[in-house]
């Protein structure tokens, strides 16, 4: 794709790059992730580490899902796009709640009304979350909560490392008080995984 810089038409055009790769949620990817504690790490990693970025920079993104993991090409560099709905600290603007839009199954509890502003790191942290254990899980979207049951703990007894990261969903994807909250809890978490023998 590309763009012109202004009107002018002697400025150069300006190349948009293109995810050739296509998104998260397209199904030969998606079940490609499935039980692949490897491949999963690589692909959270990025994630989170872009999304330390943009909280740290005080943007919530709120519209984490598969549709927008971009991957570049055909291996696992990815891009996240789509900050259209983010939420930019300062300064915040009256319309931020009329541009909601639902985001199906990948949205914070505590947003699912579509009016709050008052938005914190936590609400990414619990729709990443939901990326991970629908990568995990070859494309099946996590319950509203990911409880310690014996059928939520079933699908992570595939050694030691499956287990971290079910108690690491444990507590991304469940209620606001008891969340992890900021991202680099969750990036913590991710490098203790992957250490793990």
């Amino acid at each position: 794709a590309f763009a012109r810089r202004s009107g002018n038409s002697r400025e150069p055009y300006l190349v948009m790059p293109i995810a050739g790769g296509g998104d998260l949620g397209v199904r030969r990817r998606t079940e490609a992730y499935r039980y692949s504690i490897d491949w999963i790490l690589v692909v959270a990693k990025q994630l989170t580490s872009a999304l330390v970025a943009a909280n740290a920079a005080g943007i919530i993104h709120r519209n984490i899902k598969p549709a927008n993991v971009l991957f570049t090409g055909q291996g696992q560099e990815i891009w996240l796009s789509d900050f259209g709905i983010a939420l930019i600290r300062e300064p915040i603007r009256p319309e931020d709640g009329d541009a909601w839009v639902e985001q199906q199954a990948f949205v914070a509890p505590e947003l699912e009304q579509g009016s709050q502003l008052d938005v914190t790191p936590a609400a990414d942290v619990y729709s990443l979350g939901k990326v991970f254990y629908f990568m995990y899980s070859g494309g099946q979207d996590a319950p509203h909560h990911l409880t310690g049951s014996a059928e939520h703990n079933a699908i992570f007894q595939k050694g030691k490392r499956c287990k971290l990261l079910g108690g690491l969903l444990r507590e991304m994807i469940c209620p606001l008080q008891d969340r992890l909250k900021t991202m680099p809890e969750v990036e913590g978490r991710l490098e203790s995984i992957e250490r793990c023998e």
